[in-house]
């Protein structure tokens, strides 16, 4: 009898935790990883640049994740030699799952000496990333360039 009587609390105990972990990984679930992942993999500056001149970046951008992305805003901006933004832009494109796309970016005049040019995707994270960390690109470079 005793036996019988474990055998049924065993029992008992195992209707009672199936009873509390199906509810709650039904409503939870399980921790997966996110869809997307976008990321700024490369920048490439113009044959030269020149004071005054308007020049044209390009940037590519990527999804490296399995489920295609609409409507993705990037921003690009360029920072002067005292930090301070003298340009700004921003755009919005669609990134097919595991692939590529190279946006031109136009830069208005700037002036003569050390400049930062700075692009993001997703910059508000309106889209949940299994890694955020390489979103950003920050790149310095000198006007007059390439000349």
């Amino acid at each position: 009898m005793k036996s019988e009587n474990k055998t049924i609390v065993f029992a008992a105990v195992l209707i009672a935790l199936a009873a509390i972990a199906v509810p709650y990984f039904s409503t939870v679930g399980f921790v997966t990883a996110s869809p997307y992942d976008f990321a700024v993999a490369g920048l490439d500056m113009p044959v030269f640049v020149k004071a005054g001149l308007e020049s044209t970046f390009t940037a590519t951008l990527e999804n490296l994740g399995k489920t295609s992305a609409t409507a993705v805003t990037y921003s690009y901006e360029v920072l002067n030699p005292s930090g301070n933004r003298v340009y700004y832009n921003e755009g919005v494109t669609d990134l097919l799952a595991n692939s590529k796309i190279t946006i031109p970016m136009k830069i208005d005049e700037l002036d003569d000496g050390t400049h930062t040019f700075r692009i993001n995707i997703d910059p508000a994270n309106s889209f949940a990333e299994s890694d955020e960390t390489n979103n950003g690109w920050d790149f310095q470079f000198a006007v007059p360039y390439g000349i």
